[in-house]
Protein backbone atom coordinates (compact mmCIF):
# COMPACT_ATOMS: atom_id res chain seq x y z
CA UNK A 1 0.00 0.00 0.00
CA UNK A 2 1.26 3.51 -0.77
CA UNK A 3 2.74 5.34 2.21
CA UNK A 4 0.43 8.39 1.99
CA UNK A 5 -2.60 6.08 1.80
CA UNK A 6 -1.34 4.19 4.83
CA UNK A 7 -0.99 7.38 6.86
CA UNK A 8 -4.55 8.47 6.12
CA UNK A 9 -6.39 5.14 6.14
CA UNK A 10 -8.15 5.76 9.48
CA UNK A 11 -8.47 9.53 9.48
CA UNK A 12 -11.62 10.56 11.43
CA UNK A 13 -11.86 7.09 13.02
CA UNK A 14 -11.97 6.51 16.78
CA UNK A 15 -11.30 3.15 18.42
CA UNK A 16 -13.02 1.24 21.22
CA UNK A 17 -10.76 -1.33 22.85
CA UNK A 18 -10.56 -3.24 26.13
CA UNK A 19 -7.33 -3.43 28.13
CA UNK A 20 -6.04 -5.55 30.98
CA UNK A 21 -2.53 -6.57 32.06
CA UNK A 22 -2.63 -9.61 29.76
CA UNK A 23 -2.62 -7.25 26.78
CA UNK A 24 0.63 -5.52 27.82
CA UNK A 25 2.84 -7.27 25.18
CA UNK A 26 0.65 -5.92 22.36
CA UNK A 27 0.01 -2.40 23.61
CA UNK A 28 2.93 -0.42 22.19
CA UNK A 29 2.55 -2.04 18.76
CA UNK A 30 -1.22 -1.47 18.87
CA UNK A 31 -0.93 2.23 19.76
CA UNK A 32 1.67 3.12 17.15
CA UNK A 33 0.11 1.01 14.41
CA UNK A 34 -3.19 2.87 14.67
CA UNK A 35 -1.55 6.23 15.31
CA UNK A 36 0.41 5.79 12.07
CA UNK A 37 -2.87 5.09 10.25
CA UNK A 38 -4.29 8.45 11.37
CA UNK A 39 -6.17 7.54 14.58
CA UNK A 40 -6.07 10.29 17.21
CA UNK A 41 -8.81 9.18 19.64
CA UNK A 42 -8.70 5.82 21.43
CA UNK A 43 -11.35 4.85 24.00
CA UNK A 44 -10.08 2.23 26.45
CA UNK A 45 -12.36 0.20 28.73
CA UNK A 46 -10.71 -1.22 31.86
CA UNK A 47 -11.97 -2.97 34.98
CA UNK A 48 -9.11 -2.59 37.47
CA UNK A 49 -7.29 0.39 38.96
CA UNK A 50 -4.06 -1.54 38.41
CA UNK A 51 -4.75 -1.55 34.67
CA UNK A 52 -5.15 2.24 34.67
CA UNK A 53 -1.78 2.57 36.41
CA UNK A 54 -0.24 0.21 33.86
CA UNK A 55 -1.62 2.27 30.95
CA UNK A 56 -0.02 5.38 32.46
CA UNK A 57 3.41 3.75 32.28
CA UNK A 58 3.41 3.66 28.47
CA UNK A 59 4.62 6.53 26.31
CA UNK A 60 2.18 8.01 23.80
CA UNK A 61 2.39 10.54 20.93
CA UNK A 62 1.61 14.05 22.16
CA UNK A 63 -1.39 14.53 19.87
CA UNK A 64 -3.00 11.16 20.67
CA UNK A 65 -6.06 11.32 22.94
CA UNK A 66 -6.39 8.29 25.21
CA UNK A 67 -9.75 8.20 27.06
CA UNK A 68 -9.94 5.64 29.86
CA UNK A 69 -13.28 4.37 31.15
CA UNK A 70 -13.41 2.14 34.20
CA UNK A 71 -16.25 -0.38 34.31
CA UNK A 72 -17.67 -1.95 37.45
CA UNK A 73 -18.89 -4.99 35.54
CA UNK A 74 -17.38 -8.34 36.54
CA UNK A 75 -17.27 -9.65 32.97
CA UNK A 76 -15.20 -8.01 30.18
CA UNK A 77 -18.02 -8.71 27.73
CA UNK A 78 -20.55 -7.02 30.02
CA UNK A 79 -18.18 -4.07 30.42
CA UNK A 80 -18.24 -3.64 26.66
CA UNK A 81 -21.98 -4.21 26.15
CA UNK A 82 -22.92 -1.80 28.94
CA UNK A 83 -20.51 0.93 27.88
CA UNK A 84 -22.29 4.29 27.58
CA UNK A 85 -21.76 5.08 23.90
CA UNK A 86 -22.96 8.65 24.42
CA UNK A 87 -19.61 9.33 26.11
CA UNK A 88 -17.89 9.16 22.73
CA UNK A 89 -20.69 10.09 20.35
CA UNK A 90 -19.20 13.41 19.24
CA UNK A 91 -15.49 12.59 19.07
CA UNK A 92 -15.05 11.25 15.54
CA UNK A 93 -17.12 10.62 12.42
CA UNK A 94 -16.47 6.85 12.41
CA UNK A 95 -16.01 4.24 15.15
CA UNK A 96 -14.12 0.95 15.02
CA UNK A 97 -14.43 -1.75 17.69
CA UNK A 98 -11.52 -4.15 18.11
CA UNK A 99 -9.04 -5.84 20.47
CA UNK A 100 -5.41 -4.87 20.87
CA UNK A 101 -4.09 -7.99 19.15
CA UNK A 102 -5.92 -7.01 15.94
CA UNK A 103 -4.15 -4.85 13.36
CA UNK A 104 -6.05 -3.44 10.39
CA UNK A 105 -4.34 -3.67 7.00
CA UNK A 106 -5.31 -2.84 3.46
CA UNK A 107 -4.05 -4.95 0.56
CA UNK A 108 -5.55 -2.42 -1.87
CA UNK A 109 -3.34 0.64 -2.49
CA UNK A 110 -6.27 2.56 -3.98
CA UNK A 111 -8.58 1.91 -1.06
CA UNK A 112 -10.30 4.88 0.65
CA UNK A 113 -12.19 3.91 3.79
CA UNK A 114 -13.91 7.27 4.16
CA UNK A 115 -15.23 7.17 0.58
CA UNK A 116 -16.49 3.63 1.09
CA UNK A 117 -18.19 4.44 4.40
CA UNK A 118 -20.01 7.34 2.77
CA UNK A 119 -21.73 4.71 0.62
CA UNK A 120 -21.93 1.73 2.95
CA UNK A 121 -22.23 3.28 6.47
CA UNK A 122 -21.14 0.00 8.10
CA UNK A 123 -18.48 -2.60 7.28
CA UNK A 124 -17.51 -5.96 8.73
CA UNK A 125 -13.72 -6.33 8.76
CA UNK A 126 -12.81 -10.02 8.71
CA UNK A 127 -10.02 -11.62 10.71
CA UNK A 128 -6.92 -12.77 8.89
CA UNK A 129 -5.38 -15.13 11.43
CA UNK A 130 -1.65 -14.81 12.05
CA UNK A 131 -0.45 -17.72 14.22
CA UNK A 132 2.54 -16.71 16.35
CA UNK A 133 4.95 -19.62 16.24
CA UNK A 134 8.69 -20.26 16.40
CA UNK A 135 8.64 -21.11 12.70
CA UNK A 136 6.76 -18.28 10.95
CA UNK A 137 5.73 -18.81 7.37
CA UNK A 138 3.94 -16.61 4.85
CA UNK A 139 1.59 -19.55 4.17
CA UNK A 140 0.74 -20.30 7.81
CA UNK A 141 -2.10 -17.78 8.13
CA UNK A 142 -5.75 -18.40 7.34
CA UNK A 143 -9.03 -16.53 6.96
CA UNK A 144 -10.89 -16.23 10.25
CA UNK A 145 -14.56 -16.85 10.90
CA UNK A 146 -15.22 -13.62 12.83
CA UNK A 147 -15.35 -9.92 11.97
CA UNK A 148 -15.19 -6.58 13.75
CA UNK A 149 -17.27 -3.57 12.73
CA UNK A 150 -16.57 -0.03 11.68
CA UNK A 151 -19.53 2.30 11.28
CA UNK A 152 -20.72 5.86 11.02
CA UNK A 153 -20.75 7.07 14.65
CA UNK A 154 -24.11 8.83 14.26
CA UNK A 155 -25.76 5.52 13.36
CA UNK A 156 -24.54 3.67 16.48
CA UNK A 157 -26.76 3.25 19.55
CA UNK A 158 -24.39 1.07 21.54
CA UNK A 159 -22.39 -2.15 21.53
CA UNK A 160 -24.13 -5.47 20.86
CA UNK A 161 -21.08 -7.60 21.68
CA UNK A 162 -17.30 -7.59 21.14
CA UNK A 163 -17.83 -7.97 17.37
CA UNK A 164 -20.62 -5.57 16.44
CA UNK A 165 -22.66 -2.48 17.27
CA UNK A 166 -26.33 -1.80 17.96
CA UNK A 167 -28.14 0.38 15.44
CA UNK A 168 -31.42 2.26 15.61
CA UNK A 169 -32.39 0.99 12.17
CA UNK A 170 -31.43 -2.20 10.38
CA UNK A 171 -28.29 -1.66 8.32
CA UNK A 172 -27.06 -3.23 5.10
CA UNK A 173 -23.58 -4.32 6.17
CA UNK A 174 -20.91 -5.05 3.59
CA UNK A 175 -17.80 -7.19 3.94
CA UNK A 176 -14.59 -5.15 3.86
CA UNK A 177 -12.55 -8.08 2.54
CA UNK A 178 -14.21 -7.50 -0.85
CA UNK A 179 -12.19 -4.27 -0.98
CA UNK A 180 -8.93 -5.70 0.38
CA UNK A 181 -9.32 -4.62 4.02
CA UNK A 182 -8.63 -7.13 6.83
CA UNK A 183 -7.85 -7.35 10.54
CA UNK A 184 -4.62 -9.27 11.02
CA UNK A 185 -5.31 -11.13 14.26
CA UNK A 186 -2.15 -12.20 16.08
CA UNK A 187 -3.10 -15.62 17.37
CA UNK A 188 -0.93 -17.13 20.09
CA UNK A 189 -1.81 -20.52 21.45
CA UNK A 190 1.36 -21.48 23.30
CA UNK A 191 1.10 -23.38 26.59
CA UNK A 192 1.90 -20.22 28.56
CA UNK A 193 -0.75 -18.26 26.67
CA UNK A 194 -3.40 -20.92 27.31
CA UNK A 195 -2.53 -21.05 31.02
CA UNK A 196 -2.70 -17.27 31.40
CA UNK A 197 -6.00 -16.93 29.58
CA UNK A 198 -7.54 -19.95 31.32
CA UNK A 199 -6.43 -18.81 34.78
CA UNK A 200 -7.31 -15.11 34.65
CA UNK A 201 -10.14 -14.81 32.14
CA UNK A 202 -13.42 -13.49 33.53
CA UNK A 203 -15.30 -14.44 30.38
CA UNK A 204 -17.61 -17.38 31.00
CA UNK A 205 -18.28 -19.43 27.87
CA UNK A 206 -17.36 -22.74 26.27
CA UNK A 207 -13.69 -21.71 26.23
CA UNK A 208 -13.50 -21.39 30.01
CA UNK A 209 -15.94 -24.08 31.14
CA UNK A 210 -13.12 -26.12 32.73
CA UNK A 211 -11.49 -23.14 34.46
CA UNK A 212 -12.00 -24.60 37.95
CA UNK A 213 -9.88 -27.59 36.94
CA UNK A 214 -6.79 -25.57 35.97
CA UNK A 215 -4.75 -26.74 38.98
CA UNK A 216 -5.37 -30.37 38.09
Amino acid sequence: MKKDALNNLLTNVQLIVRFCFLEKPYWDAFIYHYYNLGVRNINVIVQLDEDIKLLDKFSYPEDLNLFIYKSEESSPNDALKNFNFNNIKNKEKYTLILDCDEFIYSFNENFSLSELLEKKNTLNIRWLMNPITKSPSSSSGFLGSECKQIANTDDILGIENCHKFKFEKEKIIDEASRFGLFLIHNWSRSLNDCLLKSTFSKIKNEKTIDQNRIDD
